[in-house]
């Protein structure tokens, strides 16, 4: 018992969930015998069949890890399995990145460390142990980071003996590496972007209103979440009968098809930061409320001429954090996932909606139609192939799906480009397909990005624990856990008596706060001179830059004088991290993806003294020193173009 509570207060350190478990174990059932094999080493017998190899079993570890490949410090290896522990402590001893043992026979674990000393795996800062996928989360966000890698490996003995449980986790796994790959991929990429949008318009951004503003005015309201999923053509009839009886929210995506049926939408909800104009420019706007986020591309702000605004500021986007700090506010609660359907879903729960309805919402391919009729994408179909019962994703009609999906490039690009836009799209859409859950028994084929809004709609329902009804009239399509599959006419029923009500009255009603002038100012002309002292910074590491290229250009090798300077860009790019960006918002959305782009090659090269090594620092100090500074001049030209617009209105007030 020494040893144990010796390996469970290390344990209670890393994961109490795990400690807590083990702790409370019952009795045990099976029988565990220790053996030893050819080798000489001790080996686990349970219920009298053996974990390990007979042969060996560092031999054993050692065979899988050298089928793994390349390894690197940036690699997360994930090991089914934790038997006595040798899979890790090869892991541990001969690689370079994180170990994770993923363990979901509780019992097996409380054995094996009454037996085995595990103090010097448990103490290392790349080690954890996790024995279900919530605990293996919390390994991800210890270990995750811009461009890791993960690989899932196990002995013999968990491959055959327990496939059912191993598959299934490589499932779950690869649902969960995507949703960590994606957005850590995501928002390094596209931080810039997201921040550059919100330029466009800032003043007029940061005067809409807020939903925060619009809090449970529509309390105990049922509200439908219309999305363009194959299902919504089954439903446009129900929906028309509805219109007054719930709330209708439609993703900009879904709102051509309302529209085309005489459906006058609530709400058109819309996220992208790309122009999407021709998904929501129709002459119902001046009817409907848009709700966007603070980087919405500037057509649905200035070119679609909907009649009110309404800002959700989504948490999980950093560029918001800035928005919320120029007003003196700080980032609510507000979840979007970077799914326009997961926004429209916050939105109706925090106006006071329930029961909150999906319909459209089938994030499956049913019945080979990807997406509904009406909606600019409904000619893609997906089709297996019924002899190599592989999946395919077509337009029926090519060229008629090129115009529609290329319609903002069309006046940029030639034919050829556009085709090889619109194949490149449908052969990442082909490499992502899997199978999840249908709502009707089976499995359903999707891409890796609906397999991964499920688990983001899951955790909503999770979240909300039972504090409003939550409905999947998606007839057909995905489960949802968390939500009840109801067919949309039984689930409005209920609400389709009496009189209707008019939305727009009520929202009329509402005197949103907003953001005082002077407040923006004085915020604006700090976040300036924040920017402007980090100028001559970044323009010493320029310096840096130029002499160890010309080193390189003279001597065609690394000289000592590429070396020192090398050191000094390198030790200024951190001086620069620990003052500037991790302390200034604006600058690390300005430099997100230039610093990752260091900071992962600092994590894979301890020594820079080799010349191909230095020159691939030079390429990321150099896009790092100069594009940055680019960046930095743009947003201190912006803030001075929004300071000098609250100047002309304060002279025009006066």
């Amino acid at each position: 018992m020494e040893i144990l509570e010796k390996n469970l207060s290390l344990i209670d350190k890393m994961n109490k969930s795990l400690a807590g478990k083990i702790r409370n174990l019952g009795e045990i059932r099976n029988s565990y015998e220790l053996k030893t094999n050819l080798a000489g080493e001790y080996n686990l017998a349970i219920n009298g069949m053996l974990v390990h190899s007979v042969n060996g079993a560092e031999a054993e570890a050692q065979k899988i890890f050298n089928q793994l490949g390349a390894d690197s410090a940036n690699k997360i290896h994930i090991i089914y399995g934790l038997g006595l522990g040798y899979m890790p402590d090869y892991y541990l001893e001969h690689g370079s990145g994180a170990v994770v043992v993923y363990e979901p026979d509780i019992e097996l674990i409380r054995v094996v460390l009454e037996i085995v000393d595990f103090e010097k795996q448990l103490s290392a800062k790349n080690f954890f142990i996790a024995s279900d996928m919530e605990e293996l989360k919390i390994a991800f966000e210890l270990f995750f980071r811009y461009k890791t890698t993960t690989d899932v490996s196990c002995i013999d003995y968990y491959k055959y003996n327990k496939k059912t449980e191993y598959m299934q986790f490589v499932n779950d796994y690869n649902t969960l590496h995507s949703i960590y790959s994606f957005n850590y991929r995501f928002h390094t990429t596209t931080a810039y972007k997201f921040l550059y949008m919100t330029y466009c318009g800032l003043l007029r951004r940061l005067f809409t209103p807020e939903i925060d503003n619009y809090k449970d005015i529509f309390k105990g309201k049922p509200a439908i979440i219309v999305s363009a999923g194959p299902s919504l053509a089954k439903n446009i009839e129900t929906l028309k009968k509805a219109k007054g009886h719930a709330l209708i929210f439609c993703i900009g995506a879904a709102y051509k098809a309302l529209y085309e049926n005489g459906i006058t939408p609530d709400f058109v909800v819309l996220i992208e930061k790309l122009n999407t104009l021709h998904h929501y420019k129709f002459p119902n706007n001046k009817d409907v409320t848009i709700i966007i986020e603070p980087f919405t591309h500037y057509s649905a702000l200035f070119e679609a001429d909907f009649k009110r605004y309404i800002m959700s500021v989504s948490y999980e986007t950093v560029s918001n954090h800035w928005f919320e700090k120029l007003k003196n506010k700080k980032p609510g609660d507000f979840e979007a996932k970077g799914t326009v359907s997961y926004q429209a879903l916050s939105a109706a729960k925090l106006m006071g909606c329930d029961p909150l309805i999906l319909v459209g919402q089938d994030l499956a391919f049913v019945d080979g139609k990807c997406y509904a009729k009406g909606s600019p994408f409904e000619d893609l179909e997906c089709i297996k192939d019924e002899k190599t019962g592989e999946y395919k994703i077509l337009p029926k009609d090519y060229e008629k799906f090129r115009d529609v999906y290329c319609a903002a490039q069309k006046k940029y690009y030639s034919e050829e480009t556009l085709d090889e836009i619109v194949n490149r799209n449908l052969e990442k859409l082909l490499k992502g397909l899997t199978l999840v859950d249908g709502q009707n028994g089976g499995k359903l084929p999707t891409q890796s990005g609906y397999a991964m809004f499920i688990k983001y709609f899951e955790e909503f329902a999770s979240k909300n624990n039972g504090k409003n009804q939550l409905i999947n009239a998606s007839t057909g399509g995905a489960n949802i856990k968390g939500f009840k599959n109801i067919p949309l006419k039984d689930a409005v029923m209920p609400y389709m008596t009496g009189e209707t009500f008019d939305a727009e009255s009520v929202l009329a009603q509402v005197k949103p706060e907003l953001p005082d002038m002077k407040t923006l100012k004085t915020n604006m002309i700090s976040e300036k001179e924040q920017i402007e002292k980090i100028l001559p910074m970044l323009e010493t590491g320029q310096s840096y830059v130029k002499i160890i290229n010309l080193e390189h250009l003279r001597h065609k090798k690394s000289t000592q004088i590429a070396l020192n300077t090398l050191k000094k860009a390198i030790e200024l790019y951190c001086d620069i991290t620990n003052n500037c960006y991790n302390k200034n918002i604006l600058y690390r959305l300005i430099a997100t993806e230039e610093n990752a782009g260091i900071k992962w090659f600092l994590r894979e090269n301890k020594d820079v003294s080799d010349t191909k090594v230095q020159e691939e620092a030079l390429g990321l100090l150099k896009n790092y020193y100069f594009e940055t500074e680019k960046k930095c001049k743009e947003a201190i030209k912006t803030l001075e173009r929004n300071i000098g617009y609250i100047n002309e209105s304060s002279v025009t007030k006066s």
